[in-house]
């Protein structure tokens, strides 16, 4: 496909009325200069989807409520709100019973096994990370830190790493971190940031990836 396909119909052999569109997005080549061992995004930087809806940076800022939006460096921070913990300054929060995901977009060059770190912000209670998210890469799901335990913290926005190993393939790769009321996942930590490290320079983010 050249870069100027947005999406491709999906036709049966059988029935050739029943087809399903597609929407596609072509990436160009992977910039070698730019590739390196480790990479981190942060959690207000990545997609968030809401109700399935992609929002807008503007959106993060102003919803579900203009008094505690999606960003925490917004409205009201809450309990323990402290930039100087957070990594970038800020995260996303206030998820509650919304249905939610999280996207982040890692470039790789080949297939890898790499370590993943996932820095969600404690709660008031000690809980399991799979009870408050649900991963998956590359649409397949991965249990690897359902049962790891996030300990008790004194507000909402202590950062706490959980690190698993995660198999990339090469070309693009999708981190999703979903929740919510519909995945019976509520009340789910505050999410700061992720990180993926490899053991030499073979992944990017997403700036490396031709338009």
């Amino acid at each position: 496909m050249t870069q100027d396909v947005k999406t491709i119909d999906v036709v049966s052999k059988v029935y050739p009325d029943v087809r399903e569109t597609i929407d596609v997005s072509v990436y160009g080549a992977l910039d070698a200069d730019k590739l390196t061992d480790t990479v981190k995004i942060e959690a207000e930087d990545a997609d968030l989807y809401y109700d399935g809806k992609l929002l807008t940076q503007e959106e993060k800022a102003t919803q579900p409520s203009a008094e505690s939006p999606f960003l925490a460096n917004v409205g009201n921070p809450g309990t323990g709100y402290d930039p100087e913990l957070l990594s970038g300054g800020n995260c996303l929060r206030n998820f509650q019973r919304n249905d939610m995901r999280v996207d982040f977009m890692i470039a790789s060059s080949e297939n890898a096994t790499v370590e993943l770190t996932i820095s969600v912000c404690m709660r008031t209670s000690a809980q399991t990370f799979g009870s408050c998210y649900a991963f998956e890469l590359n649409g397949q799901t991965v249990t690897a830190a359902d049962n790891i335990n996030v300990p008790k913290g004194s507000g909402f926005f202590t950062p706490y790493d959980i690190k698993i190993d995660i198999e990339l393939v090469r070309g693009i790769n999708t981190l999703s971190f979903s929740s919510g009321n519909s995945i019976g996942k509520n009340n789910p930590f505050n999410f700061d940031a992720i990180s993926v490290t490899a053991d030499r320079a073979i992944i990017a983010g997403m700036d490396a990836v031709g338009a």
